[in-house]
């Protein structure tokens, strides 16, 4: 009979309902609260009482594939949104982010997302080009006016609201 092997937790994902995480043994999913602290996420993985489904007979358990990436929106789509950027960034006096703060959330934020695309430098999910680069017409992250379509990194700055 084989032993019990330890679940081996990777975090996958961020998302909207927390932080998405799957046991490297056996591919079970796992979901916790993103404000969660590390000890308490230690304490909360510790309370799992599913078994992890792997052995250690020494067959390898088949590993789950990745979510396949999002294809690009339309261009229609994108034209449509990235004209609508750019009219709110203009609208806000073009507010842009500092050069460490643009580098920061590419680094952390976007490169790492299974969203991006790094031979076409744009995101998948909105289709707009996200870089470390400084010309904010070319880089969705430099206008503080813009965020992340998952809410993974917001808006900075906001245009001034009509008067009624």
């Amino acid at each position: 009979m084989p032993e019990n092997t330890p679940h081996v937790w990777i975090e996958t994902s961020r998302e909207s309902d927390g932080v998405h995480f799957r046991c490297m043994n056996c591919g079970l999913l796992a979901i916790c609260s993103a404000a969660f602290t590390p000890a308490e996420r230690r304490r909360w993985f510790e309370g799992i009482p599913i078994p992890c489904r792997a052995s250690t007979s020494g067959a390898p358990e088949p590993k789950p594939k990745p979510d396949p990436p999002a294809e690009m929106p339309p261009l229609s789509e994108c034209v449509k949104r990235y004209s609508k950027a750019v009219k709110r960034w203009n609208k806000a006096g073009r507010p842009v982010r500092s050069k460490a703060r643009v580098k920061e959330i590419f680094e952390t934020l976007c490169k790492p997302c299974k969203h991006y695309n790094a031979k076409r430098k744009r995101c998948r999910l909105c289709g707009c080009r996200a870089s470390s680069g400084n010309l904010a017409l070319l880089n969705k992250i430099k206008m503080a006016t813009e965020r992340c379509p998952q809410k993974k990194w917001l808006a900075e700055a906001q245009p001034p609201r009509k008067k009624k």
